[in-house]
C-alpha cells in the first residue's frame, strides 16, 4: 500500500448549444493504492473516488493501460492507468500516468473534467544530477475538448535536459485518437526549468490546433538516478477549448522502438 508522490493538472468543460467553455490549470491531488483490496483512491478538485478490480473494463484496457469505469445515473467516471513495466508502450519502471475523467450528460447540455496525474518514485533531491545532460524519449497522452465532445491525444517526442543550467526543451508530435478525427500531426513544444536545489520543474507548454493553445507544464525526474521523466501539462485556446495531459519516458530509449499509445 502506498500514497504516491505526484504532479497533477485538470481540465474542465461544459457543452451546450452555444458551444464549449473550458478551463485548464495545475491542481493538487492525491493518489493511493491499497494492496489489501487492490483499490486505487484519488482525490482532486473533482472530488474523491475509489476504483476496484470489479470496475475494470477489459474491452477498453490494453497492453499499455488498464481502464476502470463506474456509472451512476447520467454520470460516468473513468480511470485510465498506464501499466508498470520495463518494455512495451507506456510501461515504465518508476513513473506512471493516471487520468480520471468525469462526465455528466443532461437533457440539453453536458459537463466534464479530466484530471491528469503523473506519479511514482521520484528521484531524491540530492540524487538529481547537476552536471551533464540527458535526452528522454517521451510519450504524450492527453485529452482535448471540442464543441460537443472530448478527444484523446497521443504522441511522442524528446525532452532534452541540461543538468548544469536546468533548462529543459520538449519537442514532439501528437494526433487525435478518436475515429473520424482530422488527420495529420500536431506539433507540441515546452520550455521548462529544473529547480536548482530540488527535484521539480515548471515551464510553458503550447501547440496549435486551428487556434493557439497556451499553458503550463510541471513535473519531476523519477528513479534513483533520474532514469525517467514525468510531467503534466494544461493549455487553453481563445475559443473556449481546453486540453490536459501527461508526458513521460526513459533516458535514451533505442531508436525505432514501438512506443505508440494503444489505449481504448
Amino acid at each position: 500500500s502506498e500514497s504516491f508522490k505526484n504532479v497533477a493538472a485538470r481540465a474542465s468543460a461544459s457543452f451546450s448549444a452555444s458551444g464549449t467553455t473550458g478551463t485548464a490549470a495545475p491542481v493538487t491531488a492525491t493518489i493511493s493504492f491499497n494492496a489489501a483490496n487492490n483499490v486505487y483512491t484519488l482525490t482532486t478538485p473533482t472530488g474523491s473516488i475509489s476504483f476496484a478490480p470489479a470496475d475494470i473494463d477489459n474491452t477498453q484496457s490494453s497492453a499499455g493501460a488498464v481502464v476502470y469505469v463506474k456509472r451512476s445515473g447520467n454520470t460516468t467516471d473513468t480511470l485510465t492507468l498506464t501499466r508498470p513495466g520495463t518494455s512495451g508502450p507506456l510501461t515504465y519502471r518508476y513513473v506512471g500516468s493516471a487520468f480520471w475523467q468525469k462526465t455528466t450528460i443532461g437533457a440539453t447540455s453536458a459537463s466534464g473534467s479530466v484530471d491528469a496525474i503523473v506519479y511514482g518514485v521520484p528521484t531524491a533531491d540530492a540524487a538529481v544530477p547537476r552536471t551533464g545532460s540527458a535526452n528522454y524519449d517521451i510519450d504524450l497522452i492527453g485529452a482535448l475538448t471540442h464543441a460537443d465532445s472530448v478527444t484523446g491525444l497521443a504522441g511522442t517526442g524528446t525532452a532534452a535536459l541540461d543538468f548544469g543550467s536546468g533548462n529543459i526543451i520538449i519537442l514532439g508530435e501528437m494526433a487525435m485518437t478518436a475515429p473520424g478525427s482530422p488527420g495529420g500531426s500536431i506539433d507540441f513544444s515546452g520550455n521548462a526549468k529544473l529547480a536548482s536545489a530540488s527535484n521539480s520543474f515548471t515551464g510553458t507548454f503550447a501547440f496549435t490546433e486551428f487556434q493557439h493553445f497556451n499553458g503550463t507544464i510541471a513535473g519531476k525526474l523519477f528513479g534513483p538516478a533520474a532514469e525517467e521523466i514525468g510531467a503534466v501539462w494544461n493549455a487553453t485556446a481563445p475559443d473556449g477549448r481546453a486540453a490536459v495531459g501527461s508526458v513521460m519516458g526513459p533516458q535514451g530509449a533505442p531508436d525505432g522502438s514501438d512506443r505508440s499509445f494503444q489505449g481504448g
